[in-house]
């Protein structure tokens, strides 16, 4: 009834229906351990030079993070502050260039 060519068309079929297919997007951001050493040392930078403009933040926790591969990499953040002795939540992106020179690409609070 059904040849082989119409099994393998099904199966691959059902496993693309069914998500089997999650591998991250090249060039794409992938979610990071927020406990790894790239994410943490980001997180400190973040904090320490928004802190420039915006005097007596500190970093209470990271939320989030995601990493993205570039001529570099950008670590974009989601992380709890305190400013002024109040929690607020900022969006971060941190970008590490192939000499290891970091810069605050992106800080925007949510």
């Amino acid at each position: 009834m059904f040849g082989r060519a119409h099994i393998v068309f099904l199966i691959a079929g059902i496993l693309l229906a069914t998500g089997c297919n999650n591998a991250p997007l090249p060039g794409g951001y992938s979610s990071v351990s927020t406990f790894s050493r790239d994410v943490t040392d980001a997180a400190e930078f973040a904090v320490a030079e928004q802190s420039k403009a915006n005097s007596g933040l500190t970093l209470k926790s990271i939320e989030s993070a995601k990493s993205q591969v570039v001529a570099g990499m950008n670590v974009e953040l989601t992380l709890s502050v305190i400013d002024g002795g109040k929690t607020k939540t900022a969006r971060a992106v941190v970008y590490t260039d192939l000499d290891q020179k970091r810069s605050l690409t992106s800080w925007v609070w949510l």
